[in-house]
Protein backbone atom coordinates (compact mmCIF):
# COMPACT_ATOMS: atom_id res chain seq x y z
CA UNK A 1 0.00 0.00 0.00
CA UNK A 2 2.97 2.24 0.73
CA UNK A 3 4.74 1.63 -2.25
CA UNK A 4 1.39 2.48 -4.55
CA UNK A 5 0.87 5.77 -2.69
CA UNK A 6 4.56 6.65 -3.66
CA UNK A 7 4.14 6.03 -7.23
CA UNK A 8 1.35 7.91 -7.04
CA UNK A 9 2.49 11.03 -5.56
CA UNK A 10 5.33 10.95 -8.23
CA UNK A 11 3.87 10.14 -11.13
CA UNK A 12 0.56 13.13 -10.58
CA UNK A 13 3.57 15.77 -10.98
CA UNK A 14 4.79 14.46 -14.48
CA UNK A 15 0.86 13.97 -15.27
CA UNK A 16 -0.09 17.44 -14.65
CA UNK A 17 3.32 18.73 -16.31
CA UNK A 18 2.38 16.85 -19.67
CA UNK A 19 -1.29 18.15 -19.74
CA UNK A 20 -0.13 22.03 -18.30
CA UNK A 21 -1.35 24.88 -20.17
CA UNK A 22 0.64 26.81 -22.83
CA UNK A 23 -1.34 30.40 -21.38
CA UNK A 24 -1.30 33.14 -23.66
CA UNK A 25 1.08 32.84 -26.59
CA UNK A 26 1.75 35.80 -29.76
CA UNK A 27 2.19 34.91 -32.90
CA UNK A 28 3.82 37.16 -35.16
CA UNK A 29 4.11 38.03 -38.66
CA UNK A 30 5.48 40.81 -40.89
CA UNK A 31 3.81 42.08 -44.26
CA UNK A 32 7.07 40.93 -46.69
CA UNK A 33 9.87 38.85 -46.15
CA UNK A 34 13.35 40.37 -45.73
CA UNK A 35 15.36 41.35 -48.99
CA UNK A 36 17.75 38.57 -48.49
CA UNK A 37 14.68 36.44 -49.16
CA UNK A 38 15.13 37.14 -52.46
CA UNK A 39 18.22 36.83 -53.81
CA UNK A 40 17.63 32.77 -53.03
CA UNK A 41 15.52 33.07 -56.15
CA UNK A 42 16.67 33.29 -59.83
CA UNK A 43 14.74 36.33 -61.22
CA UNK A 44 14.73 37.92 -57.82
CA UNK A 45 10.99 38.16 -57.55
CA UNK A 46 9.13 35.11 -57.66
CA UNK A 47 5.34 34.31 -57.60
CA UNK A 48 4.44 34.74 -53.81
CA UNK A 49 3.35 31.74 -53.69
CA UNK A 50 6.83 30.30 -54.23
CA UNK A 51 8.47 31.99 -51.82
CA UNK A 52 9.79 30.64 -48.07
CA UNK A 53 7.65 32.88 -45.74
CA UNK A 54 9.02 31.36 -42.67
CA UNK A 55 11.78 34.37 -42.83
CA UNK A 56 8.03 36.79 -41.81
CA UNK A 57 8.19 35.28 -38.51
CA UNK A 58 11.59 37.32 -38.01
CA UNK A 59 11.65 40.10 -34.89
CA UNK A 60 14.14 42.45 -36.48
CA UNK A 61 12.33 45.12 -38.24
CA UNK A 62 12.89 48.69 -39.58
CA UNK A 63 11.05 51.62 -40.89
CA UNK A 64 7.55 51.06 -42.69
CA UNK A 65 7.48 47.74 -42.18
CA UNK A 66 4.05 46.63 -41.04
CA UNK A 67 3.32 43.21 -38.20
CA UNK A 68 0.41 41.68 -37.11
CA UNK A 69 -0.03 40.13 -33.96
CA UNK A 70 -2.28 37.65 -32.93
CA UNK A 71 -2.69 36.03 -29.07
CA UNK A 72 -3.62 33.02 -28.59
CA UNK A 73 -4.72 30.67 -25.65
CA UNK A 74 -3.36 27.44 -24.93
CA UNK A 75 -1.67 27.34 -28.96
CA UNK A 76 -5.23 28.04 -29.84
CA UNK A 77 -7.46 30.91 -31.39
CA UNK A 78 -9.17 32.58 -28.42
CA UNK A 79 -13.24 31.55 -27.35
CA UNK A 80 -15.52 33.83 -28.68
CA UNK A 81 -16.35 36.17 -25.65
CA UNK A 82 -12.81 36.29 -24.01
CA UNK A 83 -11.12 39.80 -23.54
CA UNK A 84 -8.07 40.98 -24.91
CA UNK A 85 -6.09 43.97 -24.74
CA UNK A 86 -2.98 45.36 -26.83
CA UNK A 87 -0.30 47.52 -24.76
CA UNK A 88 2.91 49.42 -25.69
CA UNK A 89 5.42 48.27 -23.46
CA UNK A 90 9.13 49.83 -24.65
CA UNK A 91 9.90 52.17 -27.89
CA UNK A 92 6.69 53.35 -28.26
CA UNK A 93 7.90 56.79 -30.02
CA UNK A 94 8.83 54.46 -33.03
CA UNK A 95 5.38 53.07 -33.77
CA UNK A 96 1.64 52.74 -33.41
CA UNK A 97 -0.88 50.07 -32.69
CA UNK A 98 -3.57 49.60 -35.00
CA UNK A 99 -6.37 47.87 -34.31
CA UNK A 100 -7.82 44.97 -37.28
CA UNK A 101 -11.74 45.47 -37.46
CA UNK A 102 -13.13 42.77 -35.29
CA UNK A 103 -10.19 41.01 -34.60
CA UNK A 104 -9.50 41.84 -31.13
CA UNK A 105 -7.04 39.00 -30.59
CA UNK A 106 -4.72 40.75 -33.44
CA UNK A 107 -3.34 43.75 -33.61
CA UNK A 108 -0.73 45.84 -36.56
CA UNK A 109 2.30 47.01 -35.38
CA UNK A 110 3.15 50.21 -37.53
CA UNK A 111 7.01 51.30 -37.21
CA UNK A 112 6.42 54.73 -38.35
CA UNK A 113 9.26 56.26 -36.38
CA UNK A 114 12.89 56.44 -37.68
CA UNK A 115 15.47 54.99 -35.60
CA UNK A 116 18.92 56.76 -35.54
CA UNK A 117 20.31 53.58 -33.43
CA UNK A 118 19.64 49.84 -32.70
CA UNK A 119 16.18 49.88 -30.46
CA UNK A 120 14.17 47.26 -28.37
CA UNK A 121 10.34 48.06 -29.01
CA UNK A 122 7.86 45.60 -26.85
CA UNK A 123 4.12 44.85 -27.26
CA UNK A 124 2.74 42.81 -24.55
CA UNK A 125 -1.38 41.46 -24.78
CA UNK A 126 -3.45 40.85 -21.90
CA UNK A 127 -5.74 38.09 -22.44
CA UNK A 128 -8.76 37.63 -19.71
CA UNK A 129 -6.21 38.90 -16.66
CA UNK A 130 -3.08 36.91 -18.20
CA UNK A 131 -0.26 38.89 -19.81
CA UNK A 132 2.35 38.08 -22.30
CA UNK A 133 4.87 40.27 -23.89
CA UNK A 134 7.08 40.28 -27.60
CA UNK A 135 10.18 42.07 -28.50
CA UNK A 136 11.06 43.08 -31.69
CA UNK A 137 14.44 44.88 -32.40
CA UNK A 138 14.21 47.88 -35.04
CA UNK A 139 17.13 48.43 -36.86
CA UNK A 140 17.94 51.75 -39.20
CA UNK A 141 19.08 51.47 -42.62
CA UNK A 142 23.20 51.94 -42.74
CA UNK A 143 23.87 53.03 -46.27
CA UNK A 144 22.82 53.53 -49.59
CA UNK A 145 25.23 52.06 -52.46
CA UNK A 146 25.76 51.46 -55.81
CA UNK A 147 25.32 47.74 -56.60
CA UNK A 148 25.98 47.21 -60.47
CA UNK A 149 24.74 48.36 -63.70
CA UNK A 150 23.02 47.05 -66.98
CA UNK A 151 24.59 49.14 -70.16
CA UNK A 152 22.85 49.75 -72.46
CA UNK A 153 20.04 48.37 -70.90
CA UNK A 154 16.96 47.05 -72.94
CA UNK A 155 14.64 49.40 -73.20
CA UNK A 156 17.05 52.28 -74.37
CA UNK A 157 17.56 49.77 -77.32
CA UNK A 158 13.99 49.55 -78.05
CA UNK A 159 13.30 52.91 -78.14
CA UNK A 160 16.18 53.91 -80.49
CA UNK A 161 15.34 51.46 -83.05
CA UNK A 162 11.38 52.87 -83.16
CA UNK A 163 12.81 56.37 -83.73
CA UNK A 164 15.56 55.78 -85.74
CA UNK A 165 18.14 57.29 -83.20
CA UNK A 166 21.59 56.08 -81.72
CA UNK A 167 21.75 54.96 -78.50
CA UNK A 168 24.63 57.24 -77.49
CA UNK A 169 24.29 56.70 -73.90
CA UNK A 170 22.09 54.29 -71.72
CA UNK A 171 22.42 52.14 -68.26
CA UNK A 172 20.04 50.73 -65.56
CA UNK A 173 21.93 51.30 -62.77
CA UNK A 174 20.84 49.50 -59.39
CA UNK A 175 20.99 51.32 -56.07
CA UNK A 176 20.44 49.20 -52.85
CA UNK A 177 19.50 49.67 -49.21
CA UNK A 178 21.17 48.29 -46.80
CA UNK A 179 20.64 46.27 -44.60
CA UNK A 180 19.06 43.28 -46.21
CA UNK A 181 17.90 41.18 -43.11
CA UNK A 182 14.72 43.69 -43.39
CA UNK A 183 12.13 45.14 -45.91
CA UNK A 184 12.58 48.72 -46.75
CA UNK A 185 9.84 47.61 -49.14
CA UNK A 186 7.25 50.35 -48.08
CA UNK A 187 9.39 53.09 -48.99
CA UNK A 188 9.41 55.34 -52.12
CA UNK A 189 12.18 57.31 -54.09
CA UNK A 190 12.27 60.28 -55.88
CA UNK A 191 15.40 61.72 -58.30
CA UNK A 192 15.06 65.49 -58.83
CA UNK A 193 17.15 67.80 -61.20
CA UNK A 194 19.48 70.07 -59.08
CA UNK A 195 20.77 72.36 -61.88
CA UNK A 196 23.75 72.04 -64.65
CA UNK A 197 27.30 72.39 -65.04
CA UNK A 198 27.80 74.41 -67.05
CA UNK A 199 24.44 76.43 -66.52
CA UNK A 200 23.19 77.19 -68.67
CA UNK A 201 24.19 74.35 -70.83
CA UNK A 202 26.03 74.92 -73.78
CA UNK A 203 23.64 75.45 -76.96
CA UNK A 204 24.25 71.88 -79.05
CA UNK A 205 22.15 69.21 -80.50
CA UNK A 206 23.89 66.49 -78.59
CA UNK A 207 23.77 68.27 -75.31
CA UNK A 208 20.49 66.86 -73.62
CA UNK A 209 18.42 68.34 -70.79
CA UNK A 210 17.88 66.13 -67.22
CA UNK A 211 14.18 65.11 -67.17
CA UNK A 212 13.16 63.30 -64.36
CA UNK A 213 9.65 62.09 -63.30
CA UNK A 214 7.29 63.60 -60.72
CA UNK A 215 6.02 60.20 -59.68
CA UNK A 216 8.00 58.55 -56.75
CA UNK A 217 9.06 54.85 -57.36
CA UNK A 218 8.67 52.12 -55.17
CA UNK A 219 11.37 50.15 -53.57
CA UNK A 220 11.96 46.52 -54.85
CA UNK A 221 11.42 43.78 -52.60
CA UNK A 222 15.57 43.69 -52.81
CA UNK A 223 15.52 46.64 -51.29
CA UNK A 224 16.63 47.99 -54.45
CA UNK A 225 15.68 51.51 -56.35
CA UNK A 226 16.89 51.70 -60.09
CA UNK A 227 18.75 54.82 -62.14
CA UNK A 228 18.02 54.99 -65.89
CA UNK A 229 19.90 57.27 -68.40
CA UNK A 230 18.62 56.72 -71.79
CA UNK A 231 19.95 59.32 -74.37
CA UNK A 232 19.23 59.26 -77.92
CA UNK A 233 21.10 61.07 -81.14
CA UNK A 234 20.00 62.07 -84.30
CA UNK A 235 21.99 60.36 -87.33
CA UNK A 236 22.64 63.57 -88.73
CA UNK A 237 23.52 65.07 -85.77
CA UNK A 238 26.60 62.17 -84.91
CA UNK A 239 27.34 62.86 -88.70
CA UNK A 240 28.14 66.52 -88.01
CA UNK A 241 29.77 66.49 -84.93
CA UNK A 242 33.37 66.91 -84.76
CA UNK A 243 35.61 67.78 -81.62
CA UNK A 244 34.63 67.08 -77.88
CA UNK A 245 32.52 68.03 -75.53
CA UNK A 246 31.44 67.79 -72.24
CA UNK A 247 28.44 68.62 -69.55
CA UNK A 248 27.06 67.86 -65.94
CA UNK A 249 23.77 66.78 -64.76
CA UNK A 250 23.40 67.68 -61.00
CA UNK A 251 21.26 65.21 -59.25
CA UNK A 252 19.06 64.92 -56.19
CA UNK A 253 18.15 61.65 -54.68
CA UNK A 254 15.65 61.20 -52.06
CA UNK A 255 13.98 57.65 -50.04
CA UNK A 256 11.20 58.57 -48.28
CA UNK A 257 7.83 56.68 -46.29
CA UNK A 258 4.55 57.94 -47.91
CA UNK A 259 1.45 58.45 -45.78
CA UNK A 260 -0.51 56.95 -48.55
CA UNK A 261 -0.16 55.35 -51.76
CA UNK A 262 1.18 57.93 -53.98
CA UNK A 263 -1.53 58.22 -57.00
CA UNK A 264 0.63 59.37 -60.11
CA UNK A 265 2.31 62.81 -58.88
CA UNK A 266 -0.39 63.14 -55.38
CA UNK A 267 0.99 61.77 -52.64
CA UNK A 268 1.96 62.94 -49.12
CA UNK A 269 5.71 62.77 -48.42
CA UNK A 270 6.75 62.19 -44.72
CA UNK A 271 10.53 63.04 -43.38
CA UNK A 272 12.94 61.99 -45.96
CA UNK A 273 14.79 59.06 -44.96
CA UNK A 274 17.82 59.99 -47.92
CA UNK A 275 18.46 63.20 -49.16
CA UNK A 276 21.63 63.38 -51.44
CA UNK A 277 23.24 64.40 -54.00
CA UNK A 278 25.12 62.90 -57.22
CA UNK A 279 26.64 64.74 -60.70
CA UNK A 280 26.37 62.75 -63.53
CA UNK A 281 29.16 64.01 -66.23
CA UNK A 282 28.81 63.66 -69.82
CA UNK A 283 31.47 63.56 -72.34
CA UNK A 284 31.37 63.17 -76.42
CA UNK A 285 34.74 63.55 -78.48
CA UNK A 286 34.87 62.01 -82.28
CA UNK A 287 39.04 61.20 -82.74
CA UNK A 288 41.21 63.11 -84.86
CA UNK A 289 42.85 59.82 -86.50
CA UNK A 290 39.88 57.11 -86.39
CA UNK A 291 37.15 59.33 -86.78
CA UNK A 292 34.74 57.13 -84.09
CA UNK A 293 32.90 59.01 -81.72
CA UNK A 294 33.34 57.94 -77.82
CA UNK A 295 30.09 58.61 -75.48
CA UNK A 296 31.21 58.67 -71.62
CA UNK A 297 29.23 58.89 -68.77
CA UNK A 298 29.43 58.59 -65.07
CA UNK A 299 26.95 59.11 -61.81
CA UNK A 300 28.87 57.53 -59.08
CA UNK A 301 32.36 58.11 -57.67
CA UNK A 302 35.11 54.93 -56.93
CA UNK A 303 34.01 53.06 -60.14
CA UNK A 304 36.45 50.82 -61.71
CA UNK A 305 37.09 51.52 -65.20
CA UNK A 306 35.39 48.47 -66.64
CA UNK A 307 32.48 48.51 -64.23
CA UNK A 308 28.86 48.96 -66.59
CA UNK A 309 28.42 51.88 -64.23
CA UNK A 310 30.53 54.00 -66.18
CA UNK A 311 29.00 54.17 -69.27
CA UNK A 312 30.72 54.08 -72.39
CA UNK A 313 29.92 53.25 -76.21
CA UNK A 314 31.34 54.15 -80.18
CA UNK A 315 29.74 55.11 -83.14
CA UNK A 316 30.99 55.94 -86.55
Amino acid sequence: MKTFLCLLLISCPLTFNSLASKGVEIKHETQFCAAEVYFKYPDLNPPQEEIDKSNRERTTVTLREYITLTATLDGKKLPEGTRCSWTAVEGEEYFKLENIDDKPDQITVNINTLAKEQQKIKVKAEVDGMEQEIEFTLIPPTVLDYAGAQSPFQKALDEAAKIKCTTGLSALRILRIFPLNVSFSNLYSLEQHAGYDPDPLPDHPLVTEHKVSANPVRVSVTNEIYDSTNCLYRPEHIDAFTGSISWTWKCRWQIFGCKDKPEKDKYTKEKDLWDFNTDQIFTIRRDPVTGTVHYRIQKFKGLNKNDPGIVTATSN
